[in-house]
């Protein structure tokens, strides 16, 4: 199984930071672990792959843990 790790230097990493700061107000990029076969095999292909989320930790963890 391999992981995941989005390009921080990509445009459209830059271009959903500048939109979630403008729309939201702030921006607070992290990572968290875990892995995804298909965002890999995109990203194998050449596709600029950026996973994002808007919510609250607690809840994720609430129904994912």
């Amino acid at each position: 199984m391999s992981g995941v790790a989005c390009d921080l230097n990509s445009r459209g990493f830059k271009v959903l930071c500048k939109a979630t700061e403008e729309i939201v107000g702030s921006l607070k990029p992290f990572s968290i672990t875990g892995s995804s076969p298909l965002i890999r095999e995109l990203q194998d292909e050449g596709f600029d792959v950026q996973s994002v989320g808007y919510g609250l930790m607690a809840t994720y963890h609430e129904y994912i843990g």
